[in-house]
């Protein structure tokens, strides 16, 4: 199996919506596999910090991937979800306090969709 299969410039920004994009082409990250069509927010970083944080530089991939396992496999439960998503990370290639970062922002902060997304699983 590989570890990460994705051509990084095959995604298209949605019209009309500013934090939104669909996946061209599917993704293949570890034994993640995310579906072309996906739509997504690449990582979810406050407006705030944008200026310093790339949300879709070298670890875009693994934030799709995360945003994928946090909408569609909740069975998994969100702690896992989160580790992936900083294994991810690591096979990508980002630095160990970059992962660290990104890993903890989700801890801290990847409650509000997490719940967000069971909510939504419970009225369907």
């Amino acid at each position: 199996m590989t570890a990460f299969r994705y051509p990084l410039n095959r995604y298209i920004a949605l019209p009309g919506e500013d934090d939104l994009w669909r996946l061209e082409e599917d993704l293949q990250l570890l034994d993640v596999s995310v579906g072309s069509g996906f739509e997504h927010d690449y990582a979810s970083v406050p407006k705030i910090v944008r200026s310093v944080v790339d949300r879709c530089g070298r670890g875009g991939p693994a934030a799709i991937a995360h945003d994928f396992l946090y909408r569609e496999c909740g069975h998994l439960g969100r702690k896992y979800c989160d580790q992936f998503f900083r294994d991810g990370l690591a096979v990508l290639g980002v630095n160990w306090a970059e992962r660290q970062a990104a890993y903890w922002g989700v801890r801290a902060g990847g409650w509000v969709a997490w719940n967000k997304h069971r909510k939504a699983e419970k009225n369907a």
